[in-house]
């Protein structure tokens, strides 16, 4: 009713203006014929409020509330009228009535489907149709005003389009500059074709011959194909050769090409042959060397042993530095420690145990089945450090001076067992002159209360998963689910600290559109340290400073709170992206999220080396000692004071009717505690419910049945099935109506399960529901022992048989 009313509210405003701007009344005698269809559907819906109230005794309510309605639908037709009269003169009212009701069939005979406004989101494939939509319903429209037109056109756009729009300021004026401005950077014919070319290149190769592969296949090189020829191609066979030739060059050639070239022009093969010729000649004056001979010349020098100094390598041992002797904490290996070569044979061994040290390389992460050192005992080729070898012919002990002379002697395997026994499963130092800057955004999360709360993101199109922190995931308050994805790292080293997987919805910084749906999101306790590692040169922020930057604080180190990994990657990346590369910088790259930063930074400083060591091998014992723990089942559950009252309560007032049914009281929290051998307080004999905690439920429960009546009368064979229940319900005893009025009433409602033409029905009563006081039915009862038996016992209950 609300809907319709404001429809004849919207006409009359309408009407008012029409009578004061002569510009308005071609709209308003257009939009006129309607005012009856209006008027009919405010008289229905008042007529359908009016058996709603009859039916529930409420008639006082429509003569005080909803007659006012129809008295305002009287005034707001009669003002309407006397506007329609008075600019139409000429016309009897007779004829005004017979137009009228014409105009209102004529509509209802007449009605056409919406026609939905076209959507551009950047991608040039879809801007010739939007451009010429949005030209015929918008642009060309006569009766709507420049400003109504901008508005029309901003809830058209998303992405970059919308970008570029709302960096003009939102008057009717500035219309026509903000279409010249959309025109000027998509309405290019050259980018437009190659759009097309892009498309039917990409189409995937058919694996097996079906119908849909086939259509799919028809379909898309139709259309594409006669786009291109609507653009006005005069040689596309040129210029499909040329588009096949571009696409194999380099970045720097095809940059000059373009600059070799005119904007509007439409080149061919033979155009960029010539142009390449060229550079070849002038690339032969400059005297630049050939490519096979620098690689050669790099070639042999490596092959001489000379390195530079801008060179990374993987190394599978640690740096020296790293190095920390377990048994006096200093840097030098135990194999080297004269402290522990003083020692007994038997001390060596026990520390050795003690400490879980490796057998044969003294090692620390790793033990003797795990070692890949090749190192043999000197003494009798074992597979066991000589420290902690044992000599059957000179007893048990070994002359620390004897072991300390030998060390020299034994240098070459001890040197080759170095790397063992530092080394882990994998480790790596990388040391360069070069930086590199991985993709970082400022983001809008929406958290569990609606808010939108910012947070800094990661851009890795080199993860397969996304990722959020723990820390992070809390501070949203988003839900987390279990999982049983496995995240395996670098090395193939499997990432132990899940902590589930969520979900979330997340927006740019400054703009609202588009909205990305991140499902399936990893909780890590971490994922990367701070984001730089350290403040890059000032000379990144002067080349870059002048974009809308996706993280403003790109250059300052900062920690991540989440990973955009390749599942949203593409997603966050513009149709056919802006990319700006500078030398020696990183690149910008143009994102749904603003510029983002990433590449490499060749910096004058050297770095120092970085070294990465994981270990993930477990010793036995610790998973021995997992494994008897997860079997040792839990000892039995001692029984709370509470429960051993609430089941004295039972035994004690429960009995058998006449009938044979068993009737026991409500076990309330007060009474059950204050219960003693048997027999209750004086008290407590005559127990009133407000005493006990429970308030008054009674208007809670009239509204759910006022809900409930309107959701019975909207579904018929729902209101026969709850009819019957409540009557089998009296039939067995179960409720009867009450003789006295009471105070607390438990609501109750349908569940509903349909299944084809079958509908089953099942009433819940809802005695969670609160009282006045805050307390509900469920609140002020005793829950007793619990009843069903551990799931250890029903798990364990076959291994006695």
């Amino acid at each position: 009713r609300d809907a319709a009313l404001k429809s004849v509210v919207n006409l009359h405003v309408l009407s008012q203006e029409a009578s004061l701007d002569t510009q308005r009344q071609e709209a308003f005698l257009a939009r006129y014929g309607s005012l009856e269809r209006f008027r009919n559907n405010v008289e229905k819906e008042q007529q359908i409020i009016m058996s709603s109230l009859v039916g529930l005794d409420r008639e006082d309510e429509y003569v005080n509330v909803d007659e006012a309605t129809s008295d305002k639908l009287e005034q707001l037709c009669g003002d309407i009228e006397v506007v329609y009269r008075t600019i139409n003169k000429c016309i009897p009212p007779t004829q005004l009535n017979t137009e009228r009701v014409n105009n209102a069939n004529s509509n209802r005979a007449l009605t056409l489907p919406k026609v939905e406004l076209p959507k551009f989101d950047g991608n040039a494939v879809h801007w010739c149709t939007f451009r010429d939509m949005f030209v015929s319903l918008v642009h060309n429209n006569n009766v709507l005003t420049d400003i109504e037109r901008f508005h029309y056109l901003i809830s058209a756009l998303s992405g970059p389009p919308l970008m570029i729009v709302k960096s003009v300021p939102l008057t009717a004026e500035n219309y026509d500059i903000a279409w010249r401005a959309l025109n000027d950077q998509y309405d290019n014919k050259r980018h437009l074709i190659t759009a097309h070319l892009d498309k039917l290149f990409a189409f995937e190769r058919i694996q097996r011959e079906s119908v849909p592969t086939l259509m799919s296949f028809i379909s898309t090189f139709r259309e594409n194909v006669a786009a291109i020829k609507a653009l006005g191609v005069d040689d596309l066979s040129g210029f499909l050769l040329f588009y096949i030739g571009a696409r194999v060059l380099d970045t720097d050639t095809r940059r000059l090409f373009e600059e070799y070239i005119s904007t509007d022009e439409i080149p061919k093969l033979d155009k960029l042959l010539d142009f390449i010729a060229l550079r070849c000649k002038i690339l032969e004056n400059i005297g630049t060397q050939d490519t096979k001979q620098l690689i050669s010349s790099s070639g042999s020098k490596r092959i001489k042993g000379e390195r530079s100094s801008g060179k990374t390598s993987l190394a599978v041992t640690t740096t020296n530095k790293a190095v920390k002797c377990s048994f006096c904490e200093r840097d030098h290996a135990i194999y080297r420690c004269f402290l522990f070569k003083k020692k007994s044979l038997t001390e060596r061994r026990e520390f050795v145990v003690k400490k879980k040290l490796c057998f044969i390389c003294l090692s620390n992460d790793h033990i003797a089945s795990a070692c890949s050192s090749t190192y043999l005992c000197k003494s009798c080729n074992g597979r066991h450090h000589i420290l902690l070898h044992i000599d059957a012919k000179r007893g048990s002990t070994t002359n620390s001076i004897d072991l300390a002379k030998s060390d020299n002697k034994s240098g070459t395997a001890i040197n080759k067992d170095e790397g063992s026994s530092t080394s882990p499963s994998f480790s790596g130092a990388s040391q360069s002159d070069i930086r590199v800057v991985l993709a970082t955004a400022l983001v809008r999360v929406r958290d569990s209360s609606g808010e939108y709360v910012v947070i800094r993101v990661l851009l890795d199109s080199g993860s397969q998963v996304s990722a959020i922190t723990t820390e992070c995931a809390k501070r949203l308050g988003l839900p987390r689910f279990k999982t049983r994805t496995e995240v395996v790292g670098l090395a193939q080293q499997r990432v132990k600290s899940v902590k589930g997987s969520t979900s979330c919805n997340f927006i740019p910084l400054t703009i609202d559109k588009p909205t990305f749906t991140a499902t399936n999101v990893t909780i890590l306790n971490k994922i990367t340290a701070s984001m730089p590692y350290e403040k890059l040169p000032d000379s990144v922020r002067d080349r870059y400073g002048h974009l809308t930057l996706a993280d403003p604080e790109f250059d300052t180190p900062g920690p991540i709170d989440m990973l955009v990994g390749g599942d949203l990657y593409p997603l966050v990346l513009c149709s056919r992206s802006d990319i700006v590369h500078s030398p020696g910088l990183p690149s910008a790259l143009n994102t749904q999220l603003g510029w983002v930063i990433v590449g490499a930074l060749k910096d004058s400083v050297t770095s120092s080396a970085v070294s990465l060591v994981i270990n993930t091998t477990p010793a036995i014992d610790e998973i021995m000692q997992k494994f008897w723990t997860v079997e040792e089942p839990h000892g039995s559950v001692i029984s709370t004071t509470e429960d051993n009252m609430c089941e004295k309560w039972f035994k004690a007032n429960v009995s058998r009717d006449t009938t044979g049914r068993f009737k026991v009281a409500l076990p309330f929290k007060k009474t059950v505690m204050q219960y003693s051998d048997g027999k209750l307080m004086q008290d407590e004999i005559s127990q009133d419910p407000r005493s006990i905690g429970l308030g008054s439920s009674r208007r809670l429960a009239l509204n759910r049945l006022y809900n409930l009546e309107r959701r019975l009368n909207k579904d018929p064979k729902l209101y026969e099935a709850y009819r019957k229940f409540m009557e089998e319900y009296i039939t067995l005893g179960h409720m009867e109506l009450a003789t006295r009025e009471g105070n607390y009433f438990i609501p109750h409602h349908a569940v509903v399960k349909r299944q084809d033409n079958d509908l089953k029905i099942r009433v819940v009563f809802d005695a969670s529901a609160a009282s006045s006081s805050g307390l509900s039915l469920n609140d002020c009862l005793v829950t007793g022992p619990k009843l069903q038996t551990d799931i250890s016992d029903i798990l364990l209950h076959c291994r006695f048989h």
